[in-house]
């Protein structure tokens, strides 16, 4: 039995065969050894395939018959609670299709950050579904999204980088990882942006654009289903751009001198919610805030009170349908619009 907490209870059996083929309890104990790779070891599929001389495709079935046969069970003690006025305070106001607001958030900022990752997986496992893309960007937020994700299968599910790598810069929140960690938990696919997510000038930016991956990956994500994207601000300790060194202290403080209060995909904003054309942005391999308005579902993910103006300058701006926040962020924005 899977718990909340990660525990689980395997229930394998003997090893004995008849006529050359594994009898039902060996069958068992195969389903529980693949289960325990998957769920309490945290292998992906491919992985446990390498490691059990099995193809995806098997390990796949392998997972989806230990579900059907009951060898592992999921029970969910403790759901993570809301606020409901608030949800409906920040719709109404700022024309949302949905608000997820975290109550009573956790004051340690990297307990915030996963508990936001549990709300907005949630949310995510509800719109999700068979032949889906989904665009996705980068940074600490989203990482705990992807982390918090229950494993699940559907067909036909592609998931695309939103913006190129980090590299090895902060490997824990690069958009590669991340994109890979999504496809692996909902058994999609992946595709990637072999480069760098900001590069040296436009030139080289015009010249990465003609790969032949990088256009196609491009592509897929325009024509996501929904895109799951954090919200950035311009301060030194929080900017993933300036402590990856994408950016250095005077480009950012040029950033912050035009107004921008905030950045999603690269792409700044001032907090009414006007678009601010900065040269680093003509510089991104990715995504832009245009390509991000075609998207029919826009999932933005943000907690924290120092956020609370960028995410009022994403709202204003109308990049997002659907916010997941926590409830004193939630209070600081709606306080801020009403200044």
């Amino acid at each position: 039995m899977l718990k909340e907490d990660g525990r689980a209870t395997l229930r394998p059996r003997g090893h004995s065969r008849q006529g050359g083929r594994p009898s039902a309890e060996a069958r068992q104990a195969i389903l529980a050894e693949v289960a325990t790779l998957y769920w309490i070891d945290k292998l992906n599929q491919e992985q446990i395939g390498r490691q059990i001389g099995r193809s995806v495709p098997t390990v796949s079935r392998l997972l989806t018959e230990a579900d059907v046969a009951g060898i592992v069970e999921v029970r969910i003690r403790y759901p993570v609670a809301i606020v409901p006025e608030l949800q409906s305070e920040l719709t109404d106001r700022f024309g949302l299709r949905v608000a997820r607001v975290l109550a009573a958030a956790a004051a340690d900022p990297a307990r915030l950050l996963t508990q936001l990752g549990e709300l907005a997986a949630r949310y995510l496992t509800t719109v999700l579904g068979d032949g889906m893309t989904v665009s996705v960007g980068w940074g600490t937020t989203l990482y705990e999204v992807v982390q918090a994700l229950r494993p699940m299968h559907y067909r036909d599910v592609r998931v695309a980088q939103a913006l190129g790598s980090l590299g090895s810069k902060l490997p824990a929140i690069d958009n590669h990882l991340i994109a890979r960690t999504l496809a692996d938990r909902v058994g999609g696919t992946p595709h990637f942006l072999p480069a760098p997510m900001i590069v040296e000038s436009e030139l080289v930016r015009e010249a990465l654009l003609q790969d032949h991956q990088v256009r196609e990956t491009l592509e897929i994500g325009r024509h996501s289903d929904i895109s799951l994207t954090g919200i950035g601000v311009a301060e030194p300790d929080l900017a993933g751009m300036y402590r990856a060194g994408y950016i250095d202290e005077a480009t950012l403080d040029g950033i912050r001198a035009a107004g921008a209060v905030g950045d999603i995909l690269v792409g700044f904003f001032d907090r009414a919610g006007n678009r601010l054309d900065m040269p680093v942005t003509r510089r991104v391999i990715g995504l832009s805030l245009d390509d991000l308005a075609a998207i029919p579902m826009s999932i933005g993910v943000a907690g924290g009170t120092r956020k609370a103006a960028a995410i009022l300058g994403a709202l204003r701006a109308g990049l997002l349908h659907v916010l997941v926040t926590d409830e004193a962020t939630a209070r600081d924005v709606l306080r801020l619009d009403s200044e």
